[in-house]
């Protein structure tokens, strides 16, 4: 289930990248879409991941026994590197979004 979310992930993170999604000077998508309201998606669904795979971790470290050996593998710390930016991007200016979709 984590691939496929991750998957979805990076098809989201693409469509960010188009450019009718990142000009505001373009109003209307090929898909009769706005752009805003593409973005606004696109960024509910960035959360909605980091939110998993946040939540994820959580309960990893909260189910284990061998919670020094949890903190020592590599795997934690690469799904923590994972989230991270996003975190870090709130907190260096949470007035704004933060992430890789900016739509304001």
């Amino acid at each position: 289930f984590s691939v496929f979310i991750i998957i979805l992930g990076v098809i989201a993170f693409v469509l960010d990248t188009l450019p009718w999604v990142r000009d505001p000077e373009l109003r209307v998508s090929d898909i009769g879409l706005s752009n805003t309201s593409v973005r606004r998606g696109l960024k509910a669904f960035e959360i909605s991941i980091v939110c998993f795979f946040t939540m994820e971790i959580i309960t990893r470290f909260t189910v284990t026994t061998a919670k020094k050996k949890f903190m020592f593998d590599p795997i934690t710390w690469v799904d923590i590197v994972a989230v991270a930016p996003f975190y870090i991007g709130l907190m260096l200016n949470p007035s704004v979004d933060s992430g890789s979709a900016s739509i304001f």
